[in-house]
């Protein structure tokens, strides 16, 4: 019995770091740029065979021994099937949507090879609308909103959000988010610039349109610049050196945490909470003096 115990376990463990991976940028719904080679990637068991099925072709590839692989796609064009009923103001045409399937094959293993399946893919054009505030600008709060929210019924255009609150100090190839249709619910607070600046385009191609949205109010413009063209400049190197130790998601989190207890280690010195044990519930606070509220803070 505990033999078997013991199999089981490896099993599972087995399964589990087989499971194939997939950044979020890759979705259903998601919009794949036309003309030219598509990058697929991910992760899966160390040098593992992939395969990906999409669009009538289909590309095998090899893991690395970290796992990670990664696939280009033969370009593909815009084909359009006729829309029997286009949603105004828009002019006719759509593209027949797609499904692309991902299989990590390793032969002779007892388990069932991992795979994910996406559906409902466009290509076309895809666009990045990154920047601070003049950007992240929601579409809710533009002028005539109300109109163009009621009128966002085209499903030819898609967006992806990349999540705020997940920002890192290093390049990372995933991100929380996935891809949404264009509907009067999605688009409220899609970034009105790069929705105004999808519409115009497909007004113009026709063709299905993509936006990436990447943006965070007040960020300065050297956050969203490459390390190594801030190099020319000597005001940058201080910094520069500071972020080269956050430079992957290992030394991320050993530095956070060692920043973390310095700061604990700092605090338990001259803050009175830690001298005083304020954190004890039964602490008393008799002689502690009353402060008539609202009132300044820094005052008393």
């Amino acid at each position: 019995m505990k033999n078997f115990s013991i199999l089981f376990i490896l099993i599972v463990c087995l399964n589990i770091s087989a499971q194939l991976y997939m950044p979020s940028i890759f979705s259903d719904n998601m919009v794949l740029q036309r003309d030219m080679k598509i990058p697929v990637w991910g992760k899966t068991t160390p040098e593992a065979k992939v395969i990906v099925s999409f669009h009538g072709q289909k590309k095998i590839g090899v893991a690395d021994k970290e796992g990670n692989w990664k696939i280009f796609l033969s370009p593909i064009s815009v084909e359009f099937d006729s829309y029997k009923n286009p949603p105004a103001p828009f002019k006719k045409g759509g593209l027949n949507p797609q499904k692309m399937s991902i299989v990590e094959n390793i032969p002779g293993r007892a388990i069932a090879n991992s795979k994910i399946v996406f559906t409902n893919i466009l290509v076309g054009d895809v666009w990045l609308c990154s920047g601070q505030s003049n950007m992240e600008f929601p579409l809710k709060d533009a002028l005539n909103a109300g109109k163009f929210i009621k009128e966002a019924t085209n499903s030819n255009i898609r967006f992806f959000q990349a999540d705020k609150g997940d920002f890192k100090p290093y390049e990372c190839d995933n991100c929380p988010g996935s891809w949404k249709v264009s509907s009067p619910d999605s688009v409220k607070k899609l970034t009105a610039v790069g929705y105004f600046f999808g519409l115009e385009l497909y007004k113009k191609l026709n063709i299905p349109i993509g936006l990436v949205e990447a943006d965070y109010g007040g960020t300065e413009i050297e956050a969203w610049m490459n390390s190594t063209d801030l190099k020319k400049w000597p005001v940058y190197q201080d910094n520069l050196e500071k972020l080269e130790k956050y430079k992957n998601h290992q030394k991320f989190v050993y530095y956070k945490n060692k920043g973390k207890k310095e700061l604990y280690n700092k605090l338990k010195k001259i803050d009175p909470g830690f001298k005083n044990n304020w954190m004890n519930q039964n602490i008393d606070t008799t002689n502690w003096e009353k402060i008539n509220l609202p009132h300044a803070w820094n005052t008393k």
